[in-house]
């Protein structure tokens, strides 16, 4: 599901359960800038999906047309189709990485990566020997993934010993950059790869060594 459509149905479903919500906090629940919640604001209301009531104390309502409901209702349905197709596509490649990671005799393990590829290796994770020591993330550092500190790429060296798994489909060449300025030791790193048989991928670099 393309992240346009997928922020459109969030928006949608958050002003259905509450049509007073202010764009600024629309932006916080959204992770994204004001500014882009704007856009989109003025984009949906262009298109009839809702419309705006004047409430006291300069406030504004925002009450979603049939139209709009309409439109919440296929783009639900759209992500629940790509939620399934996600689901079995992820499943294969994580379980496979995961084979060759104990094949490999890896006993640690540290995630690159907080999305949802990463929730799901999470929970294969735990079907394994491998025992989870750490998670990096430049998007996400400081918060938290399932009780453990998200920490910056640049603080990759100073955890524990461990191979890394990048726990996302796309951007490999990008993460793969990023992990070999960040490391300060060599360490193993696995790739879940698509369509094919090179299904994870192990690629081995240090601090002073680019990834090949």
């Amino acid at each position: 599901m393309e992240k346009e459509a997928r922020t459109t149905l969030q928006i949608l479903e958050i002003l259905e359960a509450d049509d007073r919500v202010s764009q600024r906090e629309l932006a916080r629940r959204l992770s994204v800038s004001l500014g882009l919640v704007n856009q989109f604001m003025k984009r949906l209301l262009r298109k009839g999906y809702f419309k705006i009531t004047t409430l006291p104390a300069n406030r504004v309502r925002y009450l979603l047309t049939p139209k709009g409901l309409a439109e919440k209702g296929r783009l639900t349905a759209d992500y629940l189709r790509y939620s399934l197709q996600f689901f079995a596509q992820a499943r294969g490649l994580i379980r496979d990485s995961l084979a060759a990671m104990e094949a490999a005799g890896v006993e640690h393990c540290i995630l690159a990566g907080t999305g949802e590829v990463a929730e799901l290796v999470y929970l294969f994770l735990q079907e394994t020997r491998i025992i989870l020591v750490g998670v990096v993330d430049d998007t996400a550092s400081g918060s938290s993934f399932y009780g453990r500190p998200v920490r910056p790429l640049a603080e990759l060296g100073t955890l524990p010993d461990g191979a890394v798994l990048v726990a996302s489909l796309d951007g490999r060449a990008t993460w793969r950059q990023q992990l070999a300025a960040a490391s300060q030791r060599s360490r193993p790193v696995y790739f879940l790869m698509r369509g094919d048989s090179t299904v994870g991928e192990q690629d081995r670099h240090g601090h002073h060594e680019p990834a090949a």
